[in-house]
């Protein structure tokens, strides 16, 4: 599914790729880095498991396919991300 520019759902697309580029997660075309324009968000990841739990909730209802199986990605890369993921899926968030 191709999302139409400058609309909620690219704008949702771009910030979960910075997101997970900012994880190391970086084989998704697409998000800021596209167009050199990257920015992080200034998360301290290992800090804040708030924004960990919400980037899980947020991969999980990803308008693009691809962009949502990236949590698969996220937990090869970081196995110790599972307990938030699991939150996510369990509904206990």
């Amino acid at each position: 599914m191709a999302l139409l520019a400058d609309t909620p759902e690219a704008a949702c697309v771009d910030r979960l790729i910075d997101q997970l580029a900012e994880y190391g997660v970086t084989y998704i075309t697409g998000g800021h880095g596209a167009d050199g324009q990257m920015t992080t968000h200034g998360w301290s990841h290992e800090h804040d498991p708030a924004s960990t739990v919400r980037l899980f909730a947020d991969l999980s209802d990803a308008p693009v396919v691809r962009v949502a199986d990236a949590m698969i990605a996220l937990l090869l890369r970081h196995p110790e991300l599972a307990l938030y993921a699991r939150q996510v899926l369990s509904g206990k968030c």
